[in-house]
């Protein structure tokens, strides 16, 4: 990820590749980049991290979100994934650097302070929403809290990468559209990734001849 091409709050968010709490702006968010790390795969796995980018209407990143997830409080009635715990082992320090498996917030909490900082009516992307979205908006309803975003509003990043190669071909390869997180399997990290990627997309994209 060139820093060079950043904007100030890219920069921010980029540098944030700890496990501590972070709270950007959610002002003039119409589309949020969700990402999950978690103990499996499964709907009810435990998730214990979540990382989210905020972007506004043209596409501009704006703000970001981000929690590390007490483990007691993360795997309370989720599941747990043998083989997922083995992949966490094989993984660098700098991903474990954005957990907190005994500091980190009540799993709770974090969904009361994530609720709270989603807008009203945001689109929900996710690489893709058949995980990230669906993983937790099933751990909003097994804790009995409101899931604070519409069914309609889940979209996907992976699947933006399909159209893209298809209407971005007269640009080149789609694939130069995207940039490797500056630490992988950090959600924030992995989130700022993708709505650099959303944005590069959307921003390319050919205009449409008027009738």
């Amino acid at each position: 990820m060139n820093s060079l091409l950043m904007s100030p709050i890219e920069k921010i968010l980029a540098e944030h590749t700890s496990n501590k709490d972070y709270d950007g702006s959610n002002a003039g968010v119409v589309h949020v980049v969700l990402d999950l790390e978690t103990l499996g795969l499964a709907e009810d796995a435990a998730i214990i991290s979540l990382g989210a980018v905020g972007l506004d209407k043209d596409y501009q990143i704006v703000g970001g979100f981000y929690r590390a997830i007490d483990f007691r409080s993360a795997t309370f009635g989720r599941s747990i994934d043998k083989s997922t715990l083995e992949w966490w082992q094989q993984q660098p320090i700098e991903a474990w650097d954005g957990l907190a498996f005994e500091t980190g917030c009540f799993v709770v909490k974090v969904f009361t302070d994530f609720a709270c900082w989603l807008p009203e009516g945001v689109k929900l992307w996710g690489n893709g929403p058949e995980f990230d979205n669906r993983l937790l908006a099933h751990a909003y309803q097994q804790y009995k809290f409101e899931v604070p975003w519409k069914v309609w509003n889940n979209h996907s990043i992976r699947t933006l990468g399909l159209v893209g190669e298809e209407f971005l071909r007269h640009a080149g390869d789609v694939s130069d559209l995207k940039v490797k997180p500056v630490v992988k399997h950090h959600a924030l990290q992995d989130a700022l990734a993708e709505a650099i990627f959303l944005r590069n997309v959307m921003r390319n994209r050919p205009e449409v001849p008027n009738d």
